[in-house]
């Protein structure tokens, strides 16, 4: 058997995993902005565009480690 790390799944199980945990620090981030006592306190970072981005990575290869788990069956 394969090493999770080494196998194609666990290598795009792993980007999902870590696409997911960027989408949601970027949602909490982006609540917490929305949030705000200062209106004028924006901040840099576009967190909304950093959301999605994560989002579709982690849907991506999701998709692909699911389709690489499932394939040898």
């Amino acid at each position: 058997m394969e090493n999770l790390v080494t196998s194609d799944a666990g290598r795009w199980t792993i980007i999902a995993v870590a696409g997911l945990l960027v989408a949601a620090v970027a949602l909490l981030a982006d609540r917490r902005r929305m949030k705000r006592k200062a209106p004028d306190r924006v901040g840099w970072v576009p967190w909304t565009p950093v959301f999605f981005v994560a989002l579709m990575i982690a849907v991506v290869t999701g998709g692909l480690a699911l389709k690489t788990w499932i394939a040898p069956l």
